[in-house]
């Protein structure tokens, strides 16, 4: 069974998506990590999930 041309588009789309971010912020993290300027389970003070937690539609 082969796959489509859209379905491949789609593939490749994601694994650039991926190889983007993780080329980009992930070495910039990885080298602050490695670097001693942050520790590893530093994060950055905002959070998705708390900002839509106190989103409202009023």
């Amino acid at each position: 069974m082969t796959m489509s041309i859209p379905v491949w588009v789609l593939l490749a789309f994601a694994v650039w998506s991926m190889l983007v971010l993780i080329l980009t912020v992930g070495i910039y993290r990885w080298g602050l990590i490695f670097a001693g300027r942050v520790q590893a389970n530093e994060g950055p003070t905002f959070s998705p999930i708390c900002a839509l937690a106190s989103f409202s539609f009023s």
